[in-house]
């Protein structure tokens, strides 16, 4: 979410978020300059966001091979986000 309040308002918006229901705990961070969320990393530039492609610093970058049970269609989606597929390929 982008917050327009302070950072103390934030921090005690968070807080009562957290509070409102024991068994639920939510996790989580900010920055002024950007966040990283699932594969999408999210930058303020001058009141503008930008977004690009995030990938954990740990990440290995593997795919499930053509062998495995990993439905075809999602595969072929997944390997377009990260760029190894050109729209309109015959790869798969």
């Amino acid at each position: 979410m982008i917050w327009i309040e302070t950072e103390q308002e934030l921090i005690k918006f968070l807080n009562a978020v957290n509070e409102a229901n024991v068994t639920v705990k939510f996790t989580w961070s900010w920055s002024i300059e950007g966040v990283n969320y699932l594969d999408v990393q999210l930058t303020n530039n001058q009141g503008k966001i930008e977004t690009d492609l995030y990938a954990k610093p740990l990440s290995s970058q593997r795919v499930q091979t053509g062998y495995s049970i990993f439905p075809c269609a999602t595969l072929e989606v997944y390997l377009l986000f990260r760029g190894y597929l050109d729209k309109g390929s015959d790869e798969l």
